[in-house]
């Protein structure tokens, strides 16, 4: 991340949390930030109360002690008042621990090896809490929430709060089940119960920021809800950078632009000083499909050892494909690679079997079936020229190479149209190519597998190409016309 230069710098930085577990980089780093800006407002997260060795300490005397050093450094951890240009803004920090009770959703349905929360989080291992006090049961939530009310009254706050026009509050942990991907959508989905507090919500209802910055969970979110604008910006770790960039950017941070993200200015001209949502990857997909957190069957669950993503519900662009412009095509151009390194027999570079399975060709017999029932999506991969305007019926052009490359980088509206066209209907994409040319049409299927986010089992060359599929009596439109 770029810090602003040593100068007379009037700048302020909110940082919500995950420094690290070690005392002498926490220190260093916030030394560093109150070298390059005027104020540093900061809030712990998980990480700064791990705990390792047999120490007599625990993790909230760790806290009390990680406050005391804060004050000692200049770094802000209460409610402070910030004056420009007539203006007074309120920033408001509040410590929160998550707790398994927050995820009031529905839980996956017989997700094959779905691990409770307590063997996913290190926290469940690498705190040490008071006795009577533990995450489970959520009394450790509310004993980190207790905290502040000691730093600071409440009751006093709320009061101080309505002479302020323009506020903002963060934590490290979320408030909101909306500003946190549906469990469908995680690889492992009971992770949901390990990010939240309904403490730290109550909290910020009652005091009803403008803005709520939030940290942990690594996705780029700007959502507005019951009025409040929730914004995350992570800076995430490097490897999430590369292989997910477009779900953990917001805006052109963290990758195209390593500039921390803005939230307020004294001189900004729209409403109360906060500049314009960038509405991307997870609140760009909640705000134009809704939550279905309802829908949790298993059947959505990724194969065994499998990164890719499924889940998706019928006709949604998948989530990554709503990051960024900048973000998705660097993502889409390591996908591009990896695809590239993948031989017919389903095997990539390392020559071990490809994730997912393998594209598997589709005779005439079952892609009758398929369109009979509406459950397929044909797409037609071959270069055609213009005098040639058969095709498929029903089918959706996508050719291979020179658009099922770049699809990722049309602008957002057009790939918004083409992505729900890609991915309408349940089933299988079915691709049909040229017939003398099988290997151009598995590459095109494991592009595509890629880009959509779908196991390449799923995606199915047709036998034969279009040839075949004219031959065997398959619908087809345009055919003659010239």
């Amino acid at each position: 991340m770029v810090l602003r230069p040593l100068s007379n710098c009037k700048d302020i930085i909110i940082v919500a949390g995950d420094i690290s577990h070690k005392l002498d980089v926490i220190l260093d780093t916030l030394r560093l930030f109150k070298a390059r800006y005027a104020r540093v407002f900061f809030c712990p997260g998980n990480h700064e109360l791990w705990l390792w060795g047999k120490g007599s300490e625990d993790s909230l005397a760790r806290l009390h002690h990680l406050l005391q050093l804060c004050r000692e450094l200049g770094v802000e951890t209460l409610p402070g008042e910030v004056q420009a240009n007539q203006r007074r803004l309120l920033i408001v920090p509040l410590l929160s621990w998550h707790h398994p009770q927050w995820d009031s959703e529905p839980d996956m349905e017989g997700w094959v090896g779905a691990r409770p929360v307590d063997k996913l989080l290190s926290d469940y291992y690498l705190t040490r809490w008071p006795t009577g006090i533990a995450i489970a049961d959520g009394s450790a939530a509310r004993a980190v929430d207790e905290v502040n009310d000691q730093l600071t009254s409440w009751s006093e706050l709320l009061k101080r709060r309505q002479g302020f026009s323009e506020v903002i509050s963060f934590s490290h942990f979320l408030p909101r089940l909306e500003v946190n991907p549906e469990k469908r959508y995680l690889t492992h989905p009971n992770l949901a119960k390990g990010v939240g507090s309904t403490y730290l919500r109550a909290r910020v209802e009652l005091l009803c920021p403008d803005v709520h910055v939030f940290g942990h969970t690594h996705f780029g979110y700007d959502l507005a809800v019951d009025g409040v604008r929730y914004i995350q910006a992570p800076l995430a770790m490097s490897a999430e950078r590369g292989y997910r960039g477009s779900t953990v950017a917001l805006g052109s941070f963290p990758v195209a632009s390593a500039q921390p993200f803005l939230v307020w200015h004294s001189e900004q001209l729209c409403r109360a000083g906060h500049p314009e949502a960038k509405v991307h990857g997870q609140s760009a997909y909640a705000s134009r499909y809704g939550r279905r957190a309802e829908v949790a069957d298993a059947g959505l669950q990724p194969a065994p050892g499998s990164k890719v993503r499924v889940g998706w519900l019928p006709g949604r662009m998948p989530v990554w494909l709503f990051g960024p412009h900048q973000h998705r095509v660097l993502e889409a151009d390591i996908l591009k690679k990896e695809s590239a390194g993948t031989g017919a027999a389903g095997r990539g570079r390392s020559g071990q079997q490809h994730q997912g399975g393998s594209p598997e060709p589709i005779g005439s017999a079952e892609v009758l079936e398929l369109l009979r029932t509406g459950c397929c999506a044909v797409i037609d991969v071959r270069e055609q020229t213009s005098s040639d305007p058969s095709r498929p019926a029903e089918s959706l052009r996508l050719p291979h190479p020179s658009m099922t490359a770049s699809f990722p980088g049309l602008p957002d509206d057009e790939l918004l149209l083409l992505a729900e066209e890609l991915m309408a209907n349940d089933g299988p994409r079915i691709l049909v190519g040229h017939g003398d040319q099988p290997e151009h049409c598995h590459h095109a299927a494991l592009l595509l597998a890629a880009l959509l986010r779908l196991h390449p089992r799923d995606v199915r060359p047709f036998r034969g190409g279009f040839e075949a599929w004219i031959e065997q009596g398959l619908p087809v439109q345009g055919l003659g016309e010239t």
